[in-house]
């Protein structure tokens, strides 16, 4: 009886010995001559280890748990479809892979759960120096939130100047990196991801914040068939931006400043406490010329419930084609509430800002409270027009104000409103706009006036005002 209560005791230790992971340590690591094979479970007993210069982790079963993982170029070898990196687990560094793979994470499907260091480990694995391509597989739902819990007065802390007795607060300051900590994740240049499921932001009441903050950035793809959604809706309307009212405009999903070449396929992207994308360039006075942002391409991209503006654009070689835009402004809407927004801000300081070789072509606007905004288009002495908007439909006002160089061709314009919903009059002048093709079924007569320069080419106009 003895001999078997041993035994059995023997074969208990031996089961829980060997369910209890290695440890690694960085002197396996520096006497691993280049390349670790992971072929059982590891634990980094919270130890950060650094990978020496283009170090192979090549898995073959095995995972890593419990620390933080340095790369340095590094490079992994892992079947797509296996997890390999299990719960507490960091990535820093730089790695070199070119695929890159959420399944390689372990995931928990509780709403509770909150995804936030799963999602930047999976960013962390790309570089911006090299080619990446991030999968994120259908079939999963990731909740990420705003780790900043403090102050939302925001409005209060920024610095400010006295005009005519009032203070006029800088609320630019937002974009410095005084205030990164509201900046969630960040997409490297040179990647191409892929979003089949759904990343969903829990509620905040902070009334500014960037989902993806990407400035500089270069040569990024967004695509798939799941949808990136923000807290508009649910938003937790408790600590007010500035004042007792305002809640702010600034929660942004993609703010993409100075950025080029990026693209947007198939994705839907909703629910954005300000604006669900955002493309133009940097009037920071901490950067320096060229400020500008360039080549922007969204096609078949869904934008559902902003609730500031859809998109926003200041930028050059734009293309927005096949898109839907749908009650933008609608839900606890603040202004311009509006799909589509064609604005510069800072012209008169830096007129590159304006936008040049922009085109919306071909899209869908339902319900939202303005389908089109414009102000500061572009410059006066650009000459030509900067956008170009055709082939849609719009259902709801157009709110053009302060504005050059815009041209409709063969679009049908419900109504076309000042600022706040005003008349468009001498005060906020329309210029250099041309018309073609367009049924305009209510129009201000002050469009037409002959020092304004704008241009009605074979249109029909049902009510002149």
């Amino acid at each position: 009886m003895r001999l078997l209560l041993f035994n059995i005791l023997l074969l208990c230790s031996v089961l829980l010995s060997a369910a209890e992971p290695l440890v690694l340590t960085q002197a396996m690591i520096d006497k691993a001559g280049g390349q670790l094979t992971v072929s059982s479970d590891y634990t980094l007993k919270g130890e950060t280890i650094v990978l020496p210069q283009k170090f192979r982790l090549v898995f073959k079963g095995g995972t890593m748990a419990g620390g933080v993982l340095q790369g340095n170029q590094s490079v992994i070898k892992a079947e797509a479809d296996k997890q390999i990196f299990g719960p507490g687990l960091q990535i820093k560094g730089t790695w070199n892979i070119a695929n890159i793979y959420d399944t390689w994470f372990v995931f928990d499907e509780r709403k509770t759960f909150v995804s936030n260091q799963i999602i930047t480990n999976i960013l962390a694995l790309a570089s911006d120096n090299v080619k990446n391509h991030i999968y994120f597989r259908a079939g999963r739902t990731y909740y990420f939130e705003l780790p900043y819990k403090g102050r939302g007065d925001f409005g209060e802390m920024f610095s400010y100047k006295m005009v005519d007795g009032k203070k006029k607060v800088n609320y630019g300051e937002v974009y410095d990196d005084k205030y990164s900590y509201l900046r969630i994740f960040t997409i490297p240049s040179n990647t191409h991801v892929t979003i089949d499921c759904t990343l969903q932001m829990l509620p905040t009441n902070i009334g500014a914040y960037f989902v993806f903050w990407e400035k500089d950035k270069r040569n990024v793809t967004v695509d798939g068939s799941g949808r990136v959604s923000a807290d508009n809706g649910v938003h937790v309307f408790d600590n007010p931006y500035r004042g007792k009212n305002y809640y702010g405009e600034w929660g942004f999903i993609f703010n993409c400043i100075r950025c080029k070449n990026f693209t947007f396929r198939d994705i839907t992207l909703t629910d954005a406490f300000g604006d669900c994308l955002i493309f133009r360039g940097s009037y920071s006075k901490a950067d320096t010329s060229p400020r500008y942002a360039e080549g922007l391409t969204m096609e078949n991209v869904k934008i559902l419930r902003a609730r500031r503006n859809g998109l926003t654009v200041a930028a050059r070689n734009c293309t927005i084609r096949d898109c839907r835009f749908e009650k933008c402004g609608k839900v606890n809407g603040t202004l311009p509430k509006s799909a589509v927004d064609f604005e510069a801000d800072n012209l008169q300081d830096y007129p590159e800002l304006e936008n040049r070789d922009v085109l919306l072509d071909n899209c869908v606007f339902v319900d939202n409270v303005r389908d089109i905004a414009s102000s500061n288009n572009a410059t006066l002495e650009y000459g030509q027009p900067a956008t170009v908007i055709s082939n849609c439909v719009f259902s709801n006002p157009l709110k053009i104000c302060w504005a050059y160089w815009l041209k409709f061709d063969n679009c049908t314009i419900t109504s076309l409103i000042g600022p706040n919903g005003a008349e468009i009059s001498g005060g906020n002048w329309v210029k250099n706009v041309s018309f073609s093709n367009c049924n305009i079924k209510s129009m201000p007569r002050i469009l037409q006036t002959k020092s304004w320069n704008n241009k009605f080419i074979n249109c029909k106009i049902e009510n002149l005002k």
